[in-house]
């Protein structure tokens, strides 16, 4: 290669590298730097990045400018493939294209104080969620009843055996679910005994009248599974 060349890529790699050190460093929104919270503090990283994608930064240090899109681009694959992770074992990947991503943020926002800032992810976020309409439109699940009752049944299944020769009371079985709901979905999740949801549940599932004072065909699994398919002990919530 040219010395030219090479000298060249040095400086694009020094630009890159004391960007990319300005980011690290900067506060955020629990007074640690964007570094120390994306290794350390989930929640804190995931506010921070938020603010960056929102609110303009002051004293934001730009990629752009010393370095075109395509030297960018460059950089930032020579930079990953020579660190793979960062801040003990983080992957520098993501690190990286959160702080592009910010960038992309304040530079909307200041080219136009009016635009509604929509990066990468939150593109991304709005495709799965039209994804997933689709597909709950596909099952006839539209309306909130209907997607209780589809969570509602799918810890049923996920929590209990059913057959003939089990038998398990109502009220087990129904408070069963609603912790469940509360814990995964929202604490204000309820399922009430007279509610459409529960007589929807037992009318489809078990095909029993809700009056009627027999228990559920069904028994409390020994090893449930979690939202993930994860083996988890049922008399622990």
């Amino acid at each position: 290669m040219h010395r030219t060349a090479k000298d060249n890529i040095l400086e694009q790699d020094k630009r890159w590298m004391s960007w990319l050190r300005g980011c690290s460093r900067r506060t955020g929104s629990s007074g640690s730097t964007l570094l120390h919270e994306y290794a350390s503090s989930k929640e804190s990283w995931h506010t921070s990045l938020a603010l960056l994608r929102t609110e303009k930064a002051g004293a934001w240090v730009f990629c752009r400018g010393p370095l075109s899109d395509q030297e960018i681009i460059a950089a930032r694959e020579r930079y990953l493939s020579q660190y793979v992770f960062v801040a003990g074992d983080n992957c520098s990947a993501t690190f990286v294209d959160a702080m592009l991503s910010a960038e992309d943020a304040q530079i909307r926002m200041r080219l136009d104080a009016e635009v509604v800032v929509r990066c990468r992810q939150c593109m991304d976020h709005e495709k799965e969620i039209r994804v997933l309409q689709q597909a709950l439109r596909a099952r006839r699940i539209e309306t909130n009843e209907d997607i209780q009752l589809a969570a509602a049944v799918c810890i049923l299944q996920r929590y209990y055996v059913c057959g003939p020769s089990y038998r398990s009371s109502r009220r087990d079985v129904r408070r069963t679910i609603e912790r469940v709901m509360q814990d995964e979905f929202h604490h204000n999740e309820r399922l009430p005994p007279n509610g459409v949801v529960w007589r929807r549940l037992v009318r489809h599932e078990f095909g029993i009248e809700l009056l009627a004072n027999a228990g559920l065909p069904c028994r409390l699994r020994a090893k449930a599974f979690d939202a993930d398919n994860n083996c988890v002990d049922p008399e622990a919530i």
